[in-house]
């Protein structure tokens, strides 16, 4: 079970990783809003994952 600090980090690494969401869902000086902000930044540092977008 992944604890709320955790879950910001996996959450951020995957919106950077994506490329998407900037602003911090948390508050920033917060234990959740430090984790999200460096799941983010480690995120961007990998290749933008390609999401295939839906065949219409």
């Amino acid at each position: 079970m992944l604890t709320a600090e955790k879950r910001a980090w996996a959450e951020g690494h995957k919106a950077g990783q994506m490329r998407q969401q900037k602003d911090n869902p948390y508050e920033p000086n917060s234990e959740n809003g430090q984790a999200w902000l460096k799941g983010y930044s480690e995120g961007t540092e990998l290749p933008q994952l390609n999401v295939p977008k839906p065949r219409q």
